[in-house]
């Protein structure tokens, strides 16, 4: 039996025979107080011994009121899974940048016993340079190479034209940038990092010359010292690193050496990622911290000893009690300076075979078989490394995921055409490439430093998945996908839902605007019988501006063939913009044709209090005054266009809207999209909206 006052020896028979009581017992999750875990520890209750005293020595400065919530999580497992409980302070206790703390308590996985009510975790060094962390990220190097076939490079691809070649372990005037060794297979690293707004070191026609003799080991940045010390360590001499392997001011090489992306990372032996620090300044290793609240920030501690073993051998434990490394905050930080927030970012961890992410508070490990961190604990997380900012989980966003498009579409293909074809189309063909809309979605929400890169920062990953059956990639869309991935509109409130003033692509694609995105999509209920595509795709043109395929674009034009409306956009009289306005077919009867709109599209784009929902972007862009300044007049727009695109029949249909260009004479462009839901009118307004049609024609630029 234990005793508050100190004894420090127990075994596994002594801590597990209460494992029924009503506070501590595993299973659910319960809320309780802190003083109800007090009584259940004088009523003699091992476990809840344990745990006050855990509680107690991590907060030492804090009297616990007897109604301090605490929460026991659910721990349902196989016995490995630590102890997790939340504490929620309160009345005087409250911190209101930090209100609460998550506490882990656990035991060493070599001294795990199937027996035990505490599971086992890893303590995390103060430090990333630690050897025992280098000791960790090559054990799980070395079991990848060994043992995972789904993680074996195929070898073959492009090479890059120039490296980093490290030279030895002690010697750091080596250090150069080489062309790419040739006839050998050579083992190399590469680099993932956040350039930052200030100037970098890079390489440039000027100074390639001077990288070629030698690099002076002060003149790099942090990061690029710690990756040279990581790639080192793990026992490579050569490193790829973008700033100083491309000439930054070549366009020619630029475009030759970004397109072979899909091939430089998904070759090399390892990707390290410095996943914090905004710029090349901040390195990868730190002395860690953690994230208790959105802004707020707390140095990592040494893990607090509760029990020590008196004896070597049996089933004598030590357990510890730590803060527990919030992986869900870590991993889904939405300020921009993250490195899982970058838009280049993206396609470099996707492409990559394995990657040791260097967070602010841990080492984590990826690769296609497994992930892994330093505490042990990512696997019981219920937003673990692979979650996105969107919700997507990753596995929807895997290679692997992709490729299974393929299948779907030989099975659906048509003789007619390669798009869609106009009419009755199974759900099966509409979800195909659904994997790759989830990936549009997913990074459109990243940032990007200039906006012109945002095709070539995927077009590794189009690269890389491209087959026959999707048709030729236009602009960020596949052939075989037109027309339901026009069918693009941003998330309800994303502020970042705006156009570029730097043309990025045409106005039909998802690649002209920033923001979450959201595509259709399909329940469990809905029938094959009741999918129409209505608008036939005639053509789609929309060439490379450069060297790479896939990535920027030239303008280009889209001809949808399909029944049009034209409609008249009033904007209400009071509030500009804000405010209900209303829409009317042209030709309608009042009250049949005209749609009122409760909408703000300058705070939250994609929103609609009522129904039919609408999605206007050129409205909510906000870089283009003329238009705003319209619409506080009044003024704009006259006339507006929409094209039936997507029906399920007798429940909604989805048209784009389009207006005149005012660029090239005779073409139009995609505005937003409106979807109409039948289910809030009656039979006679029906029959207006489908009336109220004519099969037209239309060239979107």
């Amino acid at each position: 039996m234990l005793s508050t006052n100190g004894k420090s020896h127990f075994s596994v028979s002594e801590i597990t025979k209460a494992a029924k009581h009503r506070v501590c017992k595993e299973g659910k999750r319960r809320v309780s107080t802190f003083g109800k875990l007090e009584e259940c520890a004088k009523s003699g209750c091992d476990i809840c011994i344990v745990i006050l005293q855990g509680v107690r020595e991590w907060a030492k400065s804090k009297d616990f009121a007897d109604s301090t919530t605490i929460i026991f999580h659910a721990s349902k497992h196989d016995g490995t899974m630590p102890r997790f409980l939340s504490i929620l302070w309160s009345g005087a206790e409250v911190d209101k940048d930090d209100p609460y703390v998550n506490l882990i308590m656990y035991t060493l996985p070599r001294q795990f016993d199937s027996r035990s009510t505490f599971g086992t975790a890893r303590t995390v060094p103060l430090n990333s340079s630690s050897d025992s962390t280098f000791s960790l990220a090559m054990s799980w190097l070395d079991g990848c190479v060994r043992n995972h076939s789904a993680c074996r490079r195929s070898g073959g691809g492009e090479r890059p034209a120039r490296i980093v070649d490290i030279g030895s372990k002690v010697d750091n005037s080596q250090i150069k940038v080489t062309k790419f060794p040739t006839g050998t297979a050579i083992s190399y690293l590469t680099l993932s990092h956040c350039w930052g707004i200030l100037r970098q070191f890079t390489t440039e026609t000027s100074t390639l010359s001077s990288r070629k003799a030698g690099i002076k080991w002060n003149d790099l940045p942090k990061t690029f010292q710690d990756a040279i010390k990581i790639t080192r360590r793990l026992g490579a001499r050569y490193l790829w690193i973008d700033s100083l392997c491309i000439i930054q001011n070549s366009s020619e090489d630029w475009e030759r050496e970004s397109s072979k992306m899909s091939d430089i990372y998904e070759n090399s032996l390892l990707t390290i990622s410095a996943a914090f620090g905004a710029d090349s300044a901040a390195g990868c290793f730190h002395d860690r911290f953690h994230w208790t609240s959105p802004l707020r920030q707390a140095p990592i501690t040494a893990d607090l000893v509760l029990f020590k073993p008196t004896k070597s051998k049996g089933t004598d434990q030590t357990i510890f009690v730590r803060r527990n490394h919030e992986h869900e905050t870590v991993y889904s930080r939405n300020d921009g300076s993250s490195l899982f927030q970058r838009a280049w970012a993206f396609q470099e961890r996707l492409l990559s075979t394995r990657v040791l992410h260097y967070t602010q508070s841990e080492v984590s490990w990826e690769c296609r078989t497994k992930q892994d961190c330093e505490c042990g604990c990512i696997k019981f997380t219920t937003a673990p490394l692979f979650q996105t900012q969107t919700n997507y989980d990753f596995d929807h966003l895997t290679m692997e995921h992709l490729r299974k498009s393929r299948a779907t579409l030989k099975a659906t293909a048509s003789s007619k055409s390669k798009f869609m074809n106009q009419g009755k189309v199974s759900i099966e063909r509409l979800k195909a490439l659904e994997p790759w809309r989830n990936l549009a979605s997913t990074y459109n929400c990243r940032y990007i430093t200039h906006p012109q890169d945002k095709l070539p920062a995927i077009s590794g990953i189009a690269k890389r998945i491209r087959k026959r059956e999707y048709g030729a990639y236009c602009g960020g869309l596949w052939e075989a996908d037109l027309p339901i991935s026009l069918l693009w509109r941003h998330s309800t409130g994303d502020w970042r839902a705006k156009q570029d003033l730097v043309y990025c692509a045409p106005s039909w694609s998802w690649a002209s605007v920033n923001g979450a995105l959201h595509f259709p999509s399909w329940s469990p209920t809905d029938i094959d019988e009741k999918q129409w595509i209505h608008a036939e795709v005639k053509e789609v043109y929309c060439p490379p501006s450069g060297l790479d395929p896939f990535g920027k674009v030239s303008p280009g034009h889209i001809v949808l063939e399909g029944p049009v409306t034209r409609i008249q956009w009033e904007a209400s009289s009071i509030g500009g913009p804000h405010g209900t306005n209303s829409m009317h077919l042209d030709g309608a009867p009042e009250g049949l044709g005209r749609v009122e709109l409760e909408y703000d599209p300058i705070s939250s784009p994609a929103a609609a209090s009522k129904y039919p929902e609408v999605d206007v972007v050129l409205f909510a862009s906000e870089h283009d005054g003329r238009l705003l300044k319209s619409w506080k007049e009044g003024l704009f727009p006259e006339r507006l266009w929409l094209i039936w695109v997507y029906e399920k029949i007798d429940n909604i249909v989805y048209m784009l809207i389009l207006k005149k260009s005012e660029k090239e004479l005779g073409m139009f462009e995609r505005v937003g999209i409106l979807y109409v839901d039948y289910d809030v009118y009656n039979e006679e307004q029906k029959e207006w909206w489908k009336r109220f049609k004519s099969i037209e024609t239309v060239r979107i630029i």
